[in-house]
Parts: C-alpha cells; sequence; structure tokens
C-alpha cells in the first residue's frame, strides 16, 4: 500500500462515482463483516448482507480500496494513539465530511470526552472502591467516550454505548474493537425506549470480533437497562458488581 494512502483519501476516490455517505456506510458493513467470521464455519455472521453490499461495487475497479481502507485505519488509529492523540479517524472524517454543514460538529471532542470519562469514573471510585463497574454511554457518537474510559481503566470494566444512529452505532462498534475493549456491547435504539432495539454489537475476545446479537434478550446491556428503568442524560457508570 502506498505509505502516501490514508482513510480519507481513499474514501474520496470514490466521490466522482458514489454519494460519500453511502460509502462511508457500506465500508462500515463490510468492515464488521469481515471482523465478525464464525469461527466454526469461518462464514461472516450476516454472510447475505456482507454480499449483497460488496455486490454493489463487483464491476467498479475502486472496490479493492474497500479493504485498504480497513488497512489504513488501522494503521492510523495505531500511530495517534502511540502519540496519545484522539484516534478516532471514523468520527473525524464524518464530521468534516459527511454532516450536514449547517449542523455543529456532532462528536464531542477528544479533550472533553477524557474529561468525562476521568470525571464519571473518579466520582464513582470515591464511593465504591475496587467495584467493576458498568460504564454507559447514552448518545455515544463515534464512542470516543467509551474508549477514553477504557484507557483511565485499563479495560477493566464493562463497557456499553446506546445510539439512534445505526451508523453511529458501528462507528463506535468499531472503535471500540480497534482499540482493543472486547468487553463492550454497543445497541441501536431510542434513548428513551431500549424495547425500540434495532440492532446490538457484541464487541469480544472469545471468539475474537464484531458480533450482532440476533435476540435482544441475550444482550447483556439490554438486560442490564431493563432492570434499571431510569435513563442517565448522557454519561453514567453503574454502579455494581458484576456479579
Amino acid at each position: 500500500m502506498n505509505n502516501k494512502e490514508t482513510f480519507a483519501s481513499l474514501i474520496e476516490s470514490f466521490e466522482s462515482h458514489h454519494d460519500l455517505t453511502t460509502v462511508f456506510n457500506d465500508f462500515l458493513t463490510l468492515a464488521i463483516g469481515l471482523l465478525g467470521c464464525n469461527p466454526l464455519t469461518r462464514a461472516k455472521w450476516d454472510h447475505s448482507h456482507y454480499l449483497r453490499t460488496f455486490e454493489k461495487y463487483h464491476m467498479d475497479p475502486l472496490k479493492s480500496h474497500f479493504p485498504k481502507m480497513l488497512s489504513s485505519l488501522t494503521r492510523e488509529m495505531t500511530e495517534r494513539q502511540l502519540r496519545n492523540e484522539d484516534n478516532d479517524v471514523l468520527g473525524e472524517f464524518y464530521d468534516l465530511r459527511l454532516r450536514n454543514p449547517r449542523d455543529k460538529k456532532l462528536f464531542i471532542p477528544y479533550p472533553d470526552s477524557k474529561l468525562m470519562a476521568r470525571s464519571a469514573i473518579r466520582e464513582a471510585q470515591m464511593d465504591f472502591s475496587g467495584t467493576t463497574f458498568h460504564i454507559v454511554d447514552f448518545a455515544c457518537g463515534s464512542g470516543r467516550v467509551l474508549v477514553s474510559a477504557s484507557k483511565e481503566r485499563n479495560n477493566r470494566d464493562h463497557y456499553f454505548g446506546i445510539d439512534s444512529n445505526h451508523t453511529f452505532v458501528r462507528m463506535a462498534a468499531l472503535n471500540l474493537f480497534l482499540n482493543g475493549v472486547f468487553n463492550s456491547e454497543v445497541m441501536c435504539s431510542s434513548e428513551k425506549e431500549q424495547d425500540d432495539c434495532n440492532v446490538i454489537y457484541i464487541i469480544s475476545s472469545m471468539p475474537c470480533g464484531i458480533f450482532q446479537i440476533d435476540e435482544k434478550e441475550k444482550s447483556f446491556i439490554w438486560n442490564l437497562l431493563s432492570k434499571y428503568k431510569r435513563v442517565p442524560d448522557l454519561f453514567r457508570v453503574r454502579k455494581q458488581n458484576l456479579n
């Protein structure tokens, strides 16, 4: 791969013939499909959806850019993390190129996400020292606060994101996985009505990947929120043991 190729430059190469928002969403679908193979059958969990998405680019020579985009994304995120910088490449691209220009930036700035995570965790630790937390981010966007929280706690907790925007949910799932936050789930749902659940992704280390939960009753976050009816405004550390 050309070292000058970046995630942004690769996806922008589609712009003359495709809608960038569509290509961005298709990349998320393909990346999650690629990272969610059944370890027994080697087939992708949502194999038919993966094939339908890729079929749109069957005759397009740019189809080879999709694996390059995943490679570039991983490399750029790793390089930024080593420099202790914001490595939300997906959220950055979405904010710069895909959001409505009349709207403000959609995602919390990196310094603010670190501050929110640190403040919430420290407050919880004052009352529950040594406890493993359930960290829930409502309107999680691209998952910046959850990733920041995992760095504060060295991945000792469980991390859950909820957003009503399916694109954001998939971005958050990829960001969590590529940052090694395996004990996590992201749910596409209304903030006020968890029963109105469209899709749930679990980020797992055994087996390693991003997997879609077909039955919401099997989801840890869905059951957790069914138990706690009160919905926090934005970000809350669930102060209880996992057992």
